[in-house]
């Protein structure tokens, strides 16, 4: 027994490796995967139809309305997140795409204004 271990630890140590692909990865909990301001930042990929968890915060000096949209631009929440100046809001969403798919976040309105940050968390 300690001979086959032995043989195949090594191999399941390489196959881990080499076979751990970045792009389609899933988020894990409370990871940070939304960052920026400029109008638009991308999630990494999650599992299909997801239940997310996305905080907010608005770390500019404008109200700001942001939209979390999946693949081909498709909504993912029915109306967006209006966010005040200085403020946060966290908010679930249950994503529309049977695909693993990367969410998109798209801040609204004086684009050069925005400033702010997100976290997705999967359930």
């Amino acid at each position: 027994m300690k001979k086959i271990l032995r043989f195949l630890a090594p191999l399941v140590l390489i196959f881990t490796i080499y076979g751990y692909n970045a792009e389609n990865a899933s988020a894990s909990t409370s990871e940070s995967v939304f960052l920026g301001s400029s109008g638009f930042a991308q999630s990494n990929y999650i599992n299909a139809s997801s239940r997310v968890y996305v905080l907010l915060r608005n770390t500019g000096s404008v109200p700001i309305a942001w939209y979390v949209v999946g693949p081909n631009n498709v909504a993912e929440m029915d109306t967006p997140a209006n966010i005040p100046p200085g403020g946060a809001k966290g908010i679930w969403i249950n994503t529309r795409s049977n695909t693993k798919h990367a969410l998109n976040l798209y801040c609204a309105g004086d684009v050069n204004k925005c400033s702010a940050t997100g976290n997705i968390s999967l359930n």
